[in-house]
């Protein structure tokens, strides 16, 4: 349980670490509204959860998600 635990925490915070870095490149201060920080950090645990999921729909949908912003995000810093 805690392995399990640690993981879905793990992908979150590398969600939010990726999507705070992005915001900062792209001249959002996430540190002037910590909400966002919230905000991504329980859309990212979220996704993860997804990826473990027992319905196949579910898990490629969250798939999905994480690598349309993965991707997205990357678009907008190259732009930048």
């Amino acid at each position: 349980m805690v392995g399990w635990t640690l993981l879905i925490w793990a992908g979150g915070a590398a969600l939010v670490g990726y999507g705070r870095a992005a915001l900062g490149h792209l001249g959002f201060e996430p540190d002037r509204h910590p909400e966002v920080s919230h905000w991504l950090l329980g859309v990212g645990v979220a996704l993860v959860v997804g990826l473990f999921s027992r319905s196949r729909q579910i898990r490629v949908g969250s798939a999905a998600l994480i690598a349309l912003f993965v991707m997205v995000t990357a678009a907008l810093l190259a732009l930048n």
